[in-house]
């Protein structure tokens, strides 16, 4: 189905129940992504929704919602039968998180989203405020 290299193996983590990461969408729209892999559920934190519709945005992540058993499976360096077919992940878009003024914020805010998503999952994310992602903007640049 899927090759991968093996120096992949070095940067794919494994053995986490949760993975986060920010996805750049047309060169200009950022999104956070939780992948739960216990759960194969892809959740989407969506700062800037007018930007795409839900099933565009969907169609864009589902090829990588395809790949991504193949390459936990290849990461956990199990064999297994390479023709194997794997159920992809289920992606999910999160609608109830606060939205960004414009998509050139999408970026920080999208990474601010993911923070405290981590901390509290979806709960903490509906409580983000304008001033919080601007206060984490200023730590995230302190961090470069």
């Amino acid at each position: 189905m899927y090759e991968f290299d093996h120096d992949l193996l070095e940067c794919t983590p494994s053995g986490f129940e949760r993975v986060y990461f920010l996805f750049l969408i047309d060169s200009k729209h950022w999104v956070g992504l939780c992948l739960d892999v216990n759960s194969r559920v892809i959740t989407v934190l969506d700062c800037y929704i007018g930007l795409w519709r839900e099933t565009k945005l969907k169609n864009v992540i589902l090829p990588l919602a395809e790949m991504l058993p193949y390459l936990f499976r290849f990461a956990s360096k199990k064999g297994g039968e390479k023709k194997l077919r794997f159920k992809a992940f289920v992606v999910h878009m999160e609608n109830e998180v606060p939205q960004a003024d414009v998509v050139q914020y999408s970026g920080v805010f999208a990474a601010h989203l993911i923070e405290v998503h981590a901390d509290g999952e979806i709960q903490s994310c509906k409580e983000v405020t304008h001033v919080a992602v601007v206060i984490a903007a200023t730590f995230f640049l302190l961090l470069v």
